[in-house]
């Protein structure tokens, strides 16, 4: 079978809950498959438990499921796991040792952390214009930095390794810049996206007047 599973976001907006799936039931077997754990459903007219033949497939063997509300169809939530139980009858109506069962399982995905730390400066950035912390949260100890940097002047090129350099002070208006995100190689996290990143005058406020928004939403 091809699965393909999405879940509701935490804010309501987006993506919802629903597994869609391509079946293909035994050879042989004459009973249409049902949801082991939700009987009263008939799944070949239901609009939210939907376990319809494939009008495409001349075999009469394949058939597409879609499930669109987690609360019906005999869907449970284990271990971390959203699992329906699709049940293959043999013969219709009648409960037989050879019947067969499929079980899919789906798992959501981490939730994502969002962390403000702001650092502060007065006049100019902070040394290294680098702000690093540790995040204690599943899948494990997540250690980050990010890091500010500019473009460095012509004349300076050829003594570095690279044409950036750290900002560790005021830069004119229209100074090219970069920022950079690292994660620890031994964390067991892998990947992390910049949601937003402010320069503020008051480390306690990073929206007050007079910051900027370096990164808004997860975009430059």
């Amino acid at each position: 079978s091809e699965i393909q599973c999405t879940f509701a976001s935490g804010n309501g907006i987006g993506s919802r809950d629903s597994i869609i799936a391509k079946l293909r039931k035994p050879d042989a077997f004459k009973g249409h498959p049902l949801f082991a754990d939700d009987r009263a459903v008939d799944p070949e007219t239901d609009h939210i438990c939907q376990i319809r033949p494939d009008l495409s497939d001349p075999t009469g063997l394949r058939y597409n499921l879609k499930i669109s509300d987690f609360s019906r169809c005999g869907v449970l939530k284990r271990n971390g796991f959203v699992h329906v139980r699709v049940w293959f009858p043999q013969f219709p109506g009648v409960v037989m040792q050879s019947d067969q069962e499929l079980i899919i399982m789906c798992k959501p995905p981490e939730p994502t952390i969002i962390e403000n730390k702001a650092a502060g400066f007065a006049g100019s950035f902070p040394h290294g214009a680098r702000v690093s912390g540790v995040v204690e949260e599943t899948p494990g100890r997540l250690e980050y930095e990010v890091a500010l940097y500019k473009e460095a002047p012509t004349a300076r090129i050829s003594n570095l390794s690279n044409n950036e350099l750290p900002v560790d002070q005021a830069v004119p208006i229209g100074t090219k810049l970069q920022l950079r995100a690292r994660i620890s190689p031994e964390s067991a996290w892998k990947y992390v996206k910049l949601m937003e990143v402010t320069v503020s005058p008051d480390p306690d406020d990073p929206h007050m007047l007079g910051s900027v928004a370096l990164v808004k939403d997860g975009f430059l």
